[in-house]
């Protein structure tokens, strides 16, 4: 859980003071648990609640926190709203997300690795 993005500093402390130090802690959280979190400190529930989803996306289909961070700022926050693009949608959404926000590198998600997200979560979901 080393490289959670740095715009979510505030929570990775708050969450290292709660001894949750892994995606899966992070997966597990309950939206109760995070409004317990943002009580009292300057972390947000809203930020709490893009870092469950990260995890979710790490834990459930193994992919890099990078992946599972460009794949939830484009939107895609679930296996299921994974499931419902083929893989033309995703790399177009991933990359229209990286264009605008300027990264000037070659999209990280390929066509090629975009039929291999959906596919992994067709596995983890029991779809052929």
């Amino acid at each position: 859980m080393n490289r959670i993005p740095k715009n979510f500093r505030r929570e990775k402390e708050k969450l290292g003071l709660k001894k949750i130090n892994s995606w899966e802690g992070i997966k597990q959280l309950s939206d109760d648990e995070i409004l317990n979190l943002v009580r009292d400190e300057y972390c947000s529930s809203r930020n709490l609640r893009r870092l469950r989803c990260i995890a979710l996306l790490v834990c459930e289909l193994k992919l890099s926190e990078n992946e599972a961070a460009l794949l939830m700022h484009s939107g895609i926050a679930s296996i299921k709203a994974l499931l419902n693009l083929t893989p033309q949608e995703l790399f177009l959404k991933t990359g229209r997300f990286e264009r605008l926000i300027k990264t000037g590198r070659e999209p990280v998600i390929s066509l090629k690795r975009a039929s291999e997200l959906i596919r992994k979560a067709k596995i983890r979901q029991n779809i052929k």
